[in-house]
């Protein structure tokens, strides 16, 4: 449960108080479970469909990460932002959507020397 957006639709019919749910919005699950958010035109489309099943007003959290894997390949591995198949720059356009911008940002990078997790975070500040 949980790769199709639309199964959290049907959990928030479910409940019976649905707008004490919130939800966390993984990027690299995303993408690997096969929503395209490396496009500015598929970004807006992604979103538009989080509104519809979860809903914008319960999304509380992104958890950033970028991915080694091909889009769709249901394959769990994070990378770090930048490193992998949905890059940079689509992250940084999708975090920054007027719908989004507002929301806090969760790394989980691999262990590093704290130098080099200082310096990823602190190109993720700048965005």
């Amino acid at each position: 449960m949980g790769g199709d957006l639309n199964d959290f639709k049907i959990l928030l019919e479910q409940l019976e108080r649905p707008e004490k749910l919130y939800f966390c919005l993984d990027t690299a699950h995303a993408y690997s479970y096969g929503y395209d958010i490396s496009t500015d035109i598929e970004q807006e489309r992604f979103i538009e469909l989080v509104d519809k099943t979860m809903g914008l007003s319960q999304l509380a959290l992104i958890h950033l990460n970028d991915t080694t894997e091909k889009k769709g390949s249901k394959i769990d591995r994070h990378a770090i932002p930048g490193k992998g198949n949905i890059g940079q720059e689509s992250l940084k356009s999708f975090v920054n959507k007027k719908e989004l911008a507002h929301l806090p940002l969760l790394l989980e990078l691999p262990v590093l020397p704290l130098d080099e997790e200082s310096a990823i975070v602190d190109i993720i500040k700048q965005w």
